[in-house]
């Protein structure tokens, strides 16, 4: 018997695709239940095309529903994402194109019914703000935090991750609130251990859809997915696991999978310790913006780690990563304009630096704003600048 060749194999898988789509669309126009489990099980038929679609419990189907919208659009991204000398304008706009029509998808999946909403949809649409997908022109992360707070309190494990991790280290308008997010940590880690080994599988299909991102070479999917592994948030802890996904998302030049290479081998966590080459993934990934990066190029100006140390050279990083947005370099710039490193004396300034990184929830700067007022500094600037 002839065999089908992969594009008509990929043609078909599609196929089941948008008629498992076409059937999703019909459930949020008030069809029966039995049409949202026919519209599943025409989904996992483009993952399994003969496998038993019945077998998932609901729970596992609505998240694979989710996954495989995902799948036909990584599919076409999958060989040139890994061969960038290979991409071109028109290739972007494709993907770009083929993220805009998942988007749309995830978005219809969303609203599935009233009261039966696909948390794990809602989640994949904060990650598209998150990381700027479908040809958004920047991170809208206000939109990515009230999307995941949306998805997290329907219990989507992703979005509780997610959002443990941009409240331990914030964002632009995501302010830190490392107290949220350590409870969202001891969430999850709970849940992991109160898990049976089949509510594990169930609950294991709400990072399917990164995972079956990652292994398509999505850069973006590669980076939370290292995230993950390096947080111990809904994947296990393991920093050569970090590597490994940071790796293939940094060479296809994603700023922060860079940003934590260069934290990698510059800590030796899953990699051989080597600042130098630390140093050199920071620059990578601050030639592209990303302000943990920036920030962390001054504190190895400060430390004196794979460069001469130069206080100087720190304040100026530090300055550049404020511009972006880092509220570690907020923090530490008001401790220099306090004491007087790196550039002249300035309680004024210090003040004013506290306060901004105290106002994005930065722990430190308020304490050291508490601690200005106690000592009396910012009152003497008041009288001064009166």
């Amino acid at each position: 018997m002839r065999q089908s060749s992969p594009a008509i194999n990929r043609f078909r898988s599609i196929a089941r695709f948008v008629q498992g789509t076409v059937l999703l669309s019909k459930t949020y126009n008030g069809a029966s239940r039995l049409s949202f489990d026919t519209a599943v099980d025409a989904s996992l038929l483009t993952m399994n095309p003969v496998g038993n679609p019945s077998d998932p419990p609901v729970e596992g189907k609505q998240s694979l529903v989710a996954s495989n919208l995902v799948a036909p659009f990584t599919q076409s991204i999958a060989q040139h994402r890994h061969n960038e000398g290979d991409q071109t304008q028109l290739t972007d706009q494709e993907i770009i194109r083929m993220e805009r029509k998942a988007l749309d998808l995830f978005e219809q999946a969303s609203y599935i019914s009233v009261h039966k909403r696909l948390a794990i949809a809602i989640s994949v649409i904060a990650f598209f703000n998150e990381f700027a997908l479908a040809g958004m022109e920047e991170p809208n992360f206000a939109q990515a935090e009230r999307l995941y707070n949306q998805a997290a309190t329907l219990n989507c494990t992703f979005a509780q991750a997610r959002l443990a991790f941009l409240k331990m280290h914030g964002r632009p308008n995501i302010k830190i609130n490392q107290a949220t997010a350590e409870q969202y940590k001891t969430q999850l880690t709970n849940l992991s251990k109160s898990f049976t080994l089949e509510e594990s599988r169930i609950k294991s299909t709400s990072l399917s859809w990164l995972h079956i991102l990652a292994v398509n070479h999505h850069p973006a999917a590669q980076f939370c997915l290292g995230l993950c592994h390096y947080n111990g948030i809904g994947a296990p802890k393991q920093n050569v696991s970090t590597y490994i996904w940071c790796h293939r998302a940094a060479i296809q030049n994603h700023a922060g999978a860079m940003n934590m290479l260069g934290n990698l081998y510059t800590e030796g966590h899953g990699t051989t310790k080597t600042p130098g080459t630390g140093l050199r993934w920071y620059i990578r990934a601050a030639e592209r913006k990303d302000a943990a990066a920036i920030y962390n190029i001054g504190t190895l100006f400060e430390r004196g780690i794979a460069v001469e140390e130069d206080s100087r050279q720190a304040f100026e990083w530090y300055i550049r990563a404020s511009v972006f947005g880092s509220v570690n370099a907020q923090n530490v710039l008001g401790i220099f304009y306090e004491q007087g490193v790196g550039v002249a004396q300035n309680p004024e300034k210090a003040v004013q630096y506290y306060k901004l990184a105290a106002g994005n929830g930065h722990p430190h700067a308020m304490y050291n704003l508490a601690r200005c007022y106690h000592d009396g500094l910012v009152y003497r600037e008041t009288i001064r600048l009166r």
